[in-house]
């Protein structure tokens, strides 16, 4: 919860609540979202928060790269990895069984 940690944004939550509900415009955003005429809700506040965050993408990486690359030229894709990304690619996919869950293009 980084609205209430002290070390990020230290704010309790009725008096998020109480500035969000204060400001017109968040509060025509909200109407529209929740079509609600009731006040803003933590709950809402939350599913817009959560919304929000689903629409930012981090920069792509080298693995990201790789597979979108693989599924393009799997050879030419390997020229993207050093030979210890190579050995590590190899545990990820093998024994480690982390593609299990991470695999294919985000």
């Amino acid at each position: 919860m980084p609205i209430v940690d002290h070390k990020e944004m230290d704010a309790s939550l009725p008096q998020v609540l109480e500035r969000i509900s204060a400001d017109p415009d968040y509060q025509k955003l909200f109407k529209a979202a929740y079509d609600e005429e009731s006040p803003i809700s933590l709950s809402n506040l939350a599913s817009a928060i959560v919304a929000f965050e689903r629409t930012l993408r981090p920069p792509e990486g080298k693995f990201e790269q790789f597979i979108n690359k693989a599924y393009q030229n799997p050879v030419e894709a390997t020229s993207l990895l050093s030979d210890d990304e190579l050995r590590g690619l190899h545990l990820f996919r093998t024994k480690a069984r982390c593609m299990t869950c991470h695999n294919g293009p985000c």
